[in-house]
């Protein structure tokens, strides 16, 4: 006879599709795991913490450096849309400067030193007119006794054959002088000269410089 077994209460009774006894099944123990276990699943989540802030700290950088970029490129094309019209402002007041300047300058200077002056054009035309039998030079009152004594030293120095007739004329501005001849003339005018200018002047104001663009060269094919 078989001898008796101790009864555990792990049958059912209460499944009536299945056997008239089942075995509960016994709840599995819990995982353990030992400290190098716990020690390198910790040291991987804290690596996995450092790369997902690693990447998004490189993405803010990133994100940044992008804006940076673009105000950088904005704040550029101001400065040098900034630079050329100090460019432009800087040449409009030099020549405007320059027109004050020449204004006064040029009569001041062909008031300082006609009678010189008045002899180089002398000298000059009678490379043109040394042929000429007469010659015609046209002062101001002021300037009539200084040129009649260097007619004739040029006359003599040049080799001139010909004849001086020297003339004061009222419309003749203080400082200026009109040749003339048969087939020819010239004139000292201060005041023209500075209209001139003046007027050289203005037509650069209203038509500054442009900036000379880089050359592009053409790339070269072997």
């Amino acid at each position: 006879m078989a001898a008796p077994r101790k009864y555990l209460f792990d049958l059912s009774f209460d499944q009536p599709q299945g056997p008239v006894a089942v075995r509960f099944a016994r709840t599995p123990p819990e995982p353990s795991f030992t400290r190098a276990e716990l020690d390198a699943a910790a040291a991987a989540a804290r690596e996995e913490g450092h790369q997902a802030g690693l990447a998004e700290a490189s993405g803010a950088i990133e994100a940044r450096l992008a804006d940076a970029t673009q105000a950088l490129a904005s704040d550029l094309a101001s400065l040098i849309a900034r630079a050329d019209e100090i460019g432009r402002e800087t040449e409009t007041n030099a020549i405007e400067l320059l027109r004050l300047v020449t204004a006064k300058a040029v009569p001041a200077l062909a008031r300082k030193a006609p009678v010189p002056e008045l002899e180089a054009m002398v000298i000059d035309c009678l490379r043109e007119a040394a042929e000429e039998p007469r010659i015609v030079l046209r002062v101001a009152p002021d300037l009539f006794d200084p040129m009649r004594e260097r007619l004739d030293a040029i006359a003599q120095s040049h080799g001139f054959a010909g004849k001086f007739v020297l003339l004061a004329d009222e419309s003749i501005g203080p400082s200026d002088g009109r040749l003339e001849w048969a087939d020819g003339g010239a004139e000292r005018n201060a005041a023209r000269l500075a209209r001139e200018l003046d007027a050289a002047l203005e037509r650069a104001l209203l038509n500054p410089i442009s900036a000379p663009e880089p050359s592009r060269e053409e790339p070269h094919h072997d």
